[in-house]
């Protein structure tokens, strides 16, 4: 497949965890669970590679046939000058067209049927541009690259491409409701380490008050913009490990949320940290749009994280009994 129109994207997969005793952050897709349901989709490992779109209109030349899935949030996908479903699987043929463009952002996971093989970096494909390594060559991709593509397909991928090339032609995929909830605009969080640390007001603004995510935001973090949150006592700057979904506290009151490409440590305080399942739900929200924020316990977050990974568990089930 060769690239055509870039835009700003890049080669991700979960991520390299283990590895933050040497200051690498674990990166990898900022929307997890989209790159879970477009692999799933494509007939892939979960863990297989895919390119993610975080900005521009994209588009690429098949050099040959491709089973494909492209998912995301508020993205428009053409395939041959066609406009095609996202969160389902196509086939995208030799000499053929696909391109994406978000009108109001998001990120786009395209996953293709045996992933992207580049060459892994400490387990994982996944690009860190501003460490320079994995992906292609440690960079974004541009205009003219070539991926480099599995060529044999599974016996899932065969059935898929089986019944969309099938004279009933009947295309499948996933409903709305097996979707993150994208429309949501309230971000269930977990109290911090300096938590208490706020004054009992600002404790109380953090669940009332709406915080807009500002233009100040990429893969290392999100800056908000709300009532700024008082504190009972003196911030002071210890450095503490951080993780994707820490809510940090800046001296001006207001709150810094860190995504995939985070550092692995901050001296900021930590007020609270974001539910690993809302996670998706929050790095696919624009620039410009608010959200709130809503307590839970440890307990029901864990809860939460389990309930998103049995869904996956059993649409790959509801999958191989659909295609048996």
């Amino acid at each position: 497949m060769k690239i055509l129109n870039a835009g700003i994207s890049g080669i991700q997969d979960p991520g390299r965890p283990g590895f933050r005793s040497f200051g690498i952050t674990p990166g990898g897709a900022m929307d997890q669970q989209a790159l879970r349901l477009t692999n799933l989709l494509a007939a892939n490992e979960p863990s297989a590679a895919t390119i993610e779109i975080a900005a521009g209109n994209w588009a690429a030349i098949a050099l040959s046939d491709h089973l494909i899935a492209v998912g995301g949030h508020n993205h428009q996908v053409e395939i041959a000058g066609k406009p095609v479903a996202k969160w389902h699987p196509h086939l995208l043929q030799a000499g053929e067209t696909i391109s994406i463009a978000a009108p109001s952002g998001g990120y786009a996971y395209i996953a293709i049927h045996g992933g992207i093989r580049c060459q892994p970096v400490l387990g994982s494909r996944s690009t860190f541009a501003a460490g320079g390594f994995g992906g292609i060559q440690g960079r974004l991709l541009k205009n003219g690259d070539l991926l480099p593509l599995a060529v044999l397909s599974t016996l899932t991928a065969e059935k898929i491409i089986r019944r969309i090339k099938g004279p009933a032609h009947r295309p499948f995929g996933l409903a709305g409701s097996q979707l993150p909830a994208y429309d949501n605009t309230t971000i269930r969080i977990m109290k911090g380490l300096a938590f208490d640390h706020l004054t009992e007001a600002a404790q109380a603004q953090l669940g009332d008050n709406l915080f807009e995510i500002t233009a100040m935001t990429n893969r290392m973090g999100a800056r908000l913009k709300g009532v700024p949150l008082a504190t009972r006592i003196p911030q002071r700057s210890f450095s503490t490990a951080v993780q994707a979904g820490t809510i940090q506290l800046s001296p001006d009151g207001q709150l810094l949320v860190l995504l995939a490409d985070a550092q692995v440590t901050g001296g900021y305080p930590i007020i609270a940290q974001v539910a690993e399942a809302d996670m998706s739900i929050l790095v696919q929200k624009p620039r410009g749009s608010s959200i709130r924020f809503q307590l839970i316990t440890h307990t029901i977050a864990t809860g939460l994280l389990l309930d998103a990974s049995r869904q996956i568990q059993q649409l790959q089930k509801d999958l191989d009994l659909h295609l048996t």
